[in-house]
């Protein structure tokens, strides 16, 4: 019986190591922040001047429809990728060519995104820019930005 018991501890305790270890380095120095989490903060509360607020509102005007096409355009193409996946009489040749257009879709639309950061860049002060939370995000990953 005793044996047992000192066995079932044993175990708890390489147990409890183990998850400890599993969580990683960060779970057991108390973590904080990740990397990207700089305590950015959007547009809106950067305290912007009215000269900053009307660029940021011709800016916007410019790119917001261009960009909210692509991402209609992107969407479209992934539900019929979706669809040719799912048809059996689908040949191969016709799915690898739409996701190439797909892929192209999502590469264009990154681009834009990124040439409107850059115009947005381009209206704010070097300190605005050090507390901006651009577009860009943790990076990739699912519901990221730019991810089709």
């Amino acid at each position: 019986m005793r044996r047992t018991w000192v066995c079932a501890m044993v175990g708890a305790l390489v147990l409890l190591a183990w998850v400890a270890q599993a969580r990683g380095p960060k779970a057991r120095q108390g973590g904080g922040p990740p990397p990207w989490q700089n305590k950015c903060v959007p547009l809106e509360a950067l305290e912007l001047s009215q000269a900053q607020r009307s660029a940021l509102e011709r800016v916007n005007a410019e790119y917001s429809f261009q960009v909210a096409r692509m991402r209609e355009d992107l969407l479209a193409r992934r539900w019929e990728v979706e669809a040719l996946l799912r048809d059996a009489e689908a040949k191969e040749e016709s799915i690898r060519k739409k996701v190439q257009e797909m892929v192209l879709a999502h590469n264009q639309l990154q681009e834009k995104m990124v040439e409107y950061q850059l115009r947005l860049r381009a209206i704010l002060s070097p300190e605005q820019l050090n507390r901006w939370c651009t577009l860009m995000g943790p990076g990739p990953g699912p519901g990221r930005w730019g991810r089709p």
